[in-house]
């Protein structure tokens, strides 16, 4: 978006930002009530092994008969989890650790006791997200850089193996 069309709309990073965030915050207020079904057993396995294929597969499509897997649900209980994870934004931007951008629904939450503060980040973004959602070490999951610079060397070739 060019400078003149952001500023004719009235719109700059932090609003845009701060408007995400407060919808992304709000929505998970709102689906921490919301009730939930559970129908797929809980598996000892993480990430859960793809399920047997079931149908058919012949030469032609009349012949073949399809199997979708079943969708994967929380169990009875299960916490109602959101996971938001900015870009470039440091441990102290959000005024609810003492920055200057206002985050009013994350306010909320804290409020409420809900503070995360130990998640230990890597200086670059591929790195940071790999390790997260793995819950490994970024160089044991082959991301000791960002992807576009990925290299022919172990830790370092963005080749992240299913665990």
């Amino acid at each position: 978006m060019s400078d003149d069309y952001s500023k004719k709309l009235g719109l700059c990073r932090r609003n845009l930002l701060l408007g995400t965030t407060s919808l992304v915050a709000g929505s998970a207020v709102m689906s921490a009530t919301a009730p939930r079904t559970a129908t797929a057993a809980t598996s000892e396995i993480l990430p859960t092994p793809e399920p047997p294929f079931k149908g058919t597969i012949e030469r032609t499509l009349k012949g073949s008969v399809p199997d979708f897997p079943k969708s994967v649900e929380a169990p009875a209980g299960a916490p109602n989890v959101l996971l938001i994870m900015t870009d470039d934004v440091g441990f102290g931007a959000s005024s609810v650790f003492g920055g200057p951008i206002q985050t009013p629904n994350f306010q909320r939450l804290a409020d409420r006791g809900l503070r995360y503060n130990t998640f230990h980040t890597t200086s670059l973004c591929s790195p940071t997200r790999a390790a997260l959602i793995t819950g490994r070490n970024h160089h044991s999951v082959a991301s000791g850089n960002i992807t576009e610079f990925a290299t022919g060397y172990p830790g370092y070739n963005s080749l992240v193996d299913r665990i």
